[in-house]
């Protein structure tokens, strides 16, 4: 078959080439070592250790002049790195300390302010020792969010009337305010550090991809989707992914292609990659998508996470961990999914009715009692769900549930649905 001239079919790369964004300034490095912590770690109450030599088996597709290349492995990063607005101050819990003011961060809280979802800010915090006689080792940070990421400390050991410093990434994955306290473990004391933000939506209309769970032996397949709110043309120029399991497809399939698939028309949206995770393990799985295009500035990048939940559990399982209806005008057609479902049961179930929960005159479910067969190998369309903007009036609306159930009181599942809807 012959191949267009302006595709080429890239094996091998230099590590290099790859790598040679991250070189040069210092703080770039520092950036490239964080990002790569929170593209292999996905929640920060695992204690942070140094991220300094982090790998991860990673795919890319990157655009050199007319077309885009398939690499593997060397990720180079950079997120935008901002300043915090908060002044210079004070913040510590007394707990196992033997004297006052033993320590100090500016700034003494960080506010990230409104980030949008799935665009990564980060902070960097200052720790000083004010004493001119103890040395202070610095153990530990840990949290329980997945929202805010951190590095290590610079520097263990804090001697009389030193400083170091650690790093915070805010990624957004949901719209609405978040905080969390990270707790630094010290040899004079616990500390509690407060951090806030607030996620907004995402304006290229991305959504991380959460929910999804899938019977072992098995793929959970998506369709990554990019709007361009721009009045010219978007180009995306490079997309990584993270973790050995999720694999990157063009929406052609093949592995190389002309650059025109990644062009987007201002004000249109384009499915611009295929996400293929395979469920080979039992276990929670995450791993991130990050994007690049020709309107980031300041280093910007898109990272997108995608959470997995492989499981031996026999039941039904849907395609989709969200049935997402997207951004519609009231004006809009309606717009319909298909709802598939798999069966990883010993044998068929009897599909008996789905509804919406709760009740929703936007929501239609098209749906005729069936018997779903027991088979891992393929997804079965078992009913379409469309959402009609128009009768969308309240945005209590805007989200719910979609339950099914069968004969079986023990296969029984609940698929969330959301839109977003603007009015005129």
């Amino acid at each position: 078959m012959a191949v267009p001239t302006d595709i080429t079919s890239v094996s091998k790369i230099p590590k290099k080439v790859i790598m040679a964004v991250a070189e040069g300034h210092h703080s770039e490095k520092i950036i490239l070592d964080l990002l790569n912590v929170i593209i292999t770690s996905c929640v920060i109450n695992v204690v942070c250790t140094s991220s300094k030599g982090v790998c991860a088996h990673s795919q890319a597709f990157i655009q050199t002049d007319t077309e885009l290349r398939y690499m593997v492995d060397g990720i180079s990063v950079h997120i935008h790195e901002g300043l915090s607005s908060q002044g210079l101050g004070l913040d510590w819990t007394e707990e196992n300390m033997g004297f006052a003011n033993p320590i100090r961060f500016e700034p003494p809280v960080i506010d990230f302010g409104e980030q949008a979802v799935g665009m990564p800010h980060l902070e960097r915090v200052l720790v000083q020792n004010p004493s001119s006689e103890v040395s202070i080792t610095l153990h530990s940070i840990s949290g329980r969010t997945v929202h805010f990421q951190c590095s290590f400390f610079e520097d263990k050991i804090l001697s009389p009337g030193g400083n170091t410093s650690f790093d915070i990434v805010f990624l957004a994955r949901q719209e609405g305010s978040v905080e969390n306290t990270l707790h630094i473990h010290t040899s004079v004391g616990h500390f509690k550090y407060q951090v806030f933000g607030v996620g907004i939506a995402n304006p290229y209309k991305l959504r991380p991809f959460l929910g999804a769970k899938i019977p072992l032996n098995t793929n959970y397949a998506t369709v990554l989707s990019l709007h361009n709110p721009h009045s010219s043309s978007l180009q995306v120029t490079e997309m990584y992914s993270s973790g050995g399991d999720l694999h990157l497809e063009l929406p052609t399939g093949e592995k190389d292609g002309p650059k025109r698939i990644w062009e987007i028309a201002p004000h249109e949206t384009k499915s611009v990659m295929r996400l293929n995770f395979m469920g080979r393990e039992e276990n929670n799985h995450t791993a991130f998508v990050r994007i690049k295009t020709n309107s980031s500035k300041n280093n910007e990048y898109l990272i997108l996470p995608m959470e997995v939940e492989v499981t031996k559990v026999p039941g039904i399982y849907a395609h989709a961990g969200v049935l997402d209806f997207g951004t519609l005008r009231t004006h809009d057609a309606p717009e319909s999914l298909r709802l598939n479902l798999i069966n990883s049961g010993p044998k068929s179930v009897h599909v008996t009715s789905i509804e919406s929960i709760p009740a929703n005159t936007a929501i239609h479910v098209e749906f005729r009692p069936m018997k779903l067969a027991a088979d891992i190998s393929r997804f079965t369309t078992v009913a379409f769900i469309t959402f009609t903007a128009s009768k969308a009036i309240s945005p209590k609306q805007w989200s719910g549930k979609i339950l099914v159930k069968t004969k079986s009181s023990s296969y029984k599942l609940s698929v969330p649905y959301s839109a977003n809807v603007l009015h005129g």
